[in-house]
């Protein structure tokens, strides 16, 4: 790994690079609006606002991530910050937070957990792991949505793929419906019609050859599909002794562990962490 690049000051549009080789550290504040790539790990001692940033290590911010909703950060390491307010971070180990979570997705596929104030207000929140804080909510009732159990991240992966098969699907059985109109049509006029009718249908049959061949080729890419969808569902792996913890969860809060849910309508302060049977004895 090469040098650590410094950056002395602030971090904005008129300085940085689209890759940076090595580590960087940034001594000020990395402001709106710019999108990189990390090789190695990336320190901020200041703020981040709304930026896109892909970190091949992990990602350490002294203070905060404000990400005006759209600001996104991918650490492949682990992800620490004081708060994030606003803002979308994915990590491939864990999610550690100093004192506060506002409004924000949050993907671990190890753990999230909050020290200080220990709050997690709004958004949502997945981890395979667990998830820790004090404060789950806000008593003027906020949804928060808090899952466990599964990894997310390859969840997701699955999800967006699967989606994409139902769309081929429905595209399938429209061509096949349209084909079948046009072929049907040469059989409902008489001989001597017929031969009058197939200089009108010449382009329509033209139109459903070419409906075939590309019917052919999406065939081709759901059997592909298919194949990807059954690595990734032997891939997603789960964790059956995940857990949340927090000492106080409010009222508007839902509460997900693997396949159980659970929804906040009064105020918890659970005594333990909730696991999936915990889960299972509120559902009763």
């Amino acid at each position: 790994m090469k040098k650590a690049e410094i950056i002395e000051g602030n971090l904005d549009y008129s300085n940085f690079k689209s890759e940076y080789l090595s580590d960087l550290i940034v001594k000020g504040d990395i402001l709106s609006d710019i999108n990189f790539k990390v090789k190695g790990s990336l320190i901020v001692e200041g703020n981040v606002e709304k930026v896109k940033i892909r970190c091949y290590g992990d990602v350490k911010i002294s203070k905060s991530f404000f990400g005006q909703d759209t600001g996104f950060i991918h650490s492949k390491g682990s992800f620490y910050a004081y708060q994030i307010i606003n803002g979308n971070v994915r990590a491939d180990k864990d999610i550690v937070i100093g004192d506060i979570i506002s409004n924000s997705n949050l993907i671990a596929k190890g753990k999230i957990v909050v020290y200080g104030r220990g709050m997690v207000v709004g958004g949502n929140l997945f981890a395979k792991d667990c998830i820790e804080g004090k404060e789950c909510g806000t008593q003027s009732i906020v949804e928060t949505n808090v899952h466990v159990g599964f990894d997310f991240i390859l969840k997701k992966k699955y999800e967006i793929l699967y989606n994409s098969y139902l769309d081929i699907i429905r595209e399938i059985k429209f061509k096949k419906s349209a084909v079948k109109n046009i072929f049907d049509l040469s059989y409902k006029f008489s001989e001597i019609d017929q031969i009058m009718k197939n200089l009108e249908l010449l382009k329509d049959k033209k139109r459903a050859l070419i409906t075939l061949l590309e019917l052919i080729e999406l065939n081709e890419k759901l059997l592909k599909i298919n194949e990807n969808l059954e690595k990734l569902k032997n891939m997603i792996s789960k964790n059956e002794n995940a857990y949340i913890k927090f000492e106080r969860i409010f009222p508007g809060v839902n509460l997900n562990i693997l396949d159980k849910a659970f929804f906040v309508d009064r105020l918890i302060e659970p005594e333990k962490e909730i696991t999936k049977s915990e889960l299972e004895k509120w559902l009763q």
